[in-house]
């Protein structure tokens, strides 16, 4: 219960999660579009791994899932008819 105190009740914390989640559903959005051009998706999903890569910023479970990010990653990854139009 601390570190939940800590993280979310602190002030500038639950901005910077606030403003994580917001990217989050920012980058689901561009990811889920059905006509988004290679350019678009790579330019996500680049997105997507600075943000994990990052030492500054952090991304919990609930977020993930939340956010949409697993089940867009998902729906991506077995969309046969988008896979066929990129190289990625």
């Amino acid at each position: 219960s601390r570190v939940i105190r800590f993280r979310f009740l602190s002030g500038k914390e639950h901005t910077d999660n606030d403003t994580t989640f917001a990217h989050l559903r920012k980058l689901v959005d561009k990811m889920s579009v059905p006509k988004a051009s290679e350019k678009d998706i790579v330019a996500a999903m680049k997105d997507l791994a600075a943000l994990f890569a990052s030492p500054h910023s952090s991304v919990s479970s609930f977020e993930l899932l939340q956010s949409g990010v697993v089940d867009s990653l998902l729906n991506f990854a077995t969309d046969t008819e988008r896979l066929r139009k990129c190289s990625l």
